[in-house]
């Protein structure tokens, strides 16, 4: 039997036992519950990859999750940060229901892994709310949207038998600041001369399809039915939105800040999925080129880095209108990328 560290008296406790008020002692580990189970075997490559194991064992040690000898064994593993991650994700199924929970706190204490913990958290919550029947909050447009981070491409794909793509940038939609070449498959934004500024404007002023006063343009191919993907280069720009969204996404607002659009931002200040004005944080390094992954039925939208074959994030949705792709520059050029087939790794 594993044992704890000796309490106040000089006895030892049996591992897993904290003292009751009252006298004994209170069992705080045992066999995870399956649900917790099953987060964490969708979320392991995440967790393999990102968790930072020095930071999280401490605060596992420190609330009777782990033993010192645990603690002990899993830093032996190999030495390197993803063996003692696998080692620590082997154990914590062993320690209850109370090592979920408590894993999620140790990644929300530490800044870079703080995604993380959103990410199992919001696991929980939409599986726990498929036991307990709620309401639906409903919006004009769409039914509600549940933002996951950090599928693994096999998990979050393997169903999928998905199509490539093939659109040009619609001239028709670009903002005005917005230029198209390549044969409309590459997009930069012009800068402003001559001391000219953009021109306010409200909802109601607009008499054509284009984008005002944000640099965004669409697609000229809509997708309402079947699995798509496409893939943009974005290695030359720092601060750019990819996504879908509806025709009539409102011109007004940028990608993402209505409940019309869904994208992932980039910039050098933030790197996050947004919808409907709300924005779901991500830990990544900057991608050279985006893919993105669109179940219309399924009501799946990912976003991934091709280059190191990773989901960035994903949304699930009731897309109730054709979806456009969409795509809005600030600096640097976004360029289509000619796809003969969907990579391997989907």
């Amino acid at each position: 039997m594993d044992r704890g560290r000796a309490p106040p008296g000089g006895e030892q406790q049996a591992a897993g036992m904290v003292p009751r008020r009252g006298g004994g002692s209170a069992p705080v580990v045992g066999s995870m519950s399956e649900l917790h189970r099953s987060i964490l075997r969708d979320h392991r490559a995440a967790l393999v990859s990102d968790m930072n194991t020095r930071h999280v064992l401490p605060h596992l040690l420190a609330t009777g999750v782990l033993t010192d000898r645990l603690e002990a064994e899993i830093i032996t593993t190999g030495g390197s940060r993803q063996a003692m991650n696998e080692a620590l994700l082997q154990v914590l199924p062993t320690r209850g229901d109370q090592a979920f929970r408590e894993l999620c706190t140790a990644l929300r204490n530490g800044s870079q892994q703080s995604y993380l913990a959103d990410a199992l958290e919001q696991a929980e919550n939409a599986a726990q709310g498929l036991d307990r029947p709620q309401p639906l909050v409903m919006t004009d447009s769409e039914g509600p949207a549940y933002p996951h981070a950090d599928f693994s491409l096999q998990d979050a794909t393997s169903y999928l038998t998905a199509s490539v793509l093939i659109f040009k940038f619609n001239p028709n939609t670009a903002h005005r600041d917005i230029q198209l070449s390549q044969n409309n498959n590459t997009i930069h934004r012009v800068t402003i001369k001559n001391g000219r500024k953009e021109t306010s404007c409200c909802r109601d002023q607009f008499v054509d399809t284009r984008f005002l006063p944000n640099p965004t343009v669409l697609g000229d191919v809509s997708v309402s039915s079947s699995v798509y993907y496409w893939e943009v280069n974005v290695w030359t720009s720092l601060t750019y939105r990819i996504g879908v969204a509806y025709e009539n996404v409102p011109r007004h607002l940028c990608l993402g800040d209505s409940n019309a659009s869904w994208c992932l931002v980039h910039s050098p200040m933030e790197c996050s999925g947004r919808h409907n004005g709300k924005s779901f944080a991500m830990n990544i390094l900057s991608p050279e080129r985006v893919g993105v992954l669109l179940d219309f039925g399924g009501g799946r939208l990912s976003f991934c880095d091709v280059e190191r074959r990773r989901i960035l994030h994903t949304f699930l949705a009731h897309f109730s209108q054709p979806l456009y792709p969409a795509f809005s520059v600030w600096d640097g050029e976004l360029s289509l990328v000619s796809v003969s087939k969907v990579p391997g790794f989907l």
